[in-house]
């Protein structure tokens, strides 16, 4: 069974695949672009952008659920894990989506709204003192678990 630090490592690389999806796909938009007019897509792509990261604030706690009941600590890990990958895919589907409106319609707006949530992915990455703070990890229960 894999240990505390080996499981962070393992999330931290779904994580970080999952900030590189949009990048290639803005990379191929980019390299394909020429001026059109914007259309009715750049006012959905910003929608969808926004509400990308208002649920990848608020959604994502609700998988935690209550942190006061006494359970296995591999399911509070399991737990966090779930919560960092729902957070990540929220904004990497935003992110995707105003990739491709900017190779549809190449209209800059969407390309940089892509950038800023790719950003907002790699600004957020598992951590473990996240990790503590969402679940109320102590120092006693860390030691325990060699982490």
């Amino acid at each position: 069974m894999p240990n505390f630090k080996q499981n962070l490592q393992q999330l931290r690389i779904i994580h970080l695949a999952m900030a590189l999806g949009p990048v290639v796909v803005l990379l191929i938009a980019y390299q394909n672009s020429k001026e059109q007019p914007p259309s009715i897509l750049n006012t959905v792509g910003f929608g969808v952008g926004f509400v990308s990261v208002l649920l990848h604030r608020f959604l994502p706690a609700k998988t935690i659920g209550s942190t006061e009941e006494e359970i296995p600590f591999n399911e509070k890990f399991g737990k966090y894990r779930t919560y960092k990958i729902i957070q990540t895919a929220l904004l990497e589907s935003g992110s995707l989506i105003n990739a491709v409106f900017y190779f549809l319609n190449k209209y800059e707006f969407s390309l940089y709204a892509s950038a800023v949530l790719i950003l907002l992915i790699l600004l957020v990455p598992p951590t473990k003192s996240e990790f503590f703070s969402l679940l109320n990890i102590n120092e006693r229960v860390a030691r325990e678990n060699d982490i």
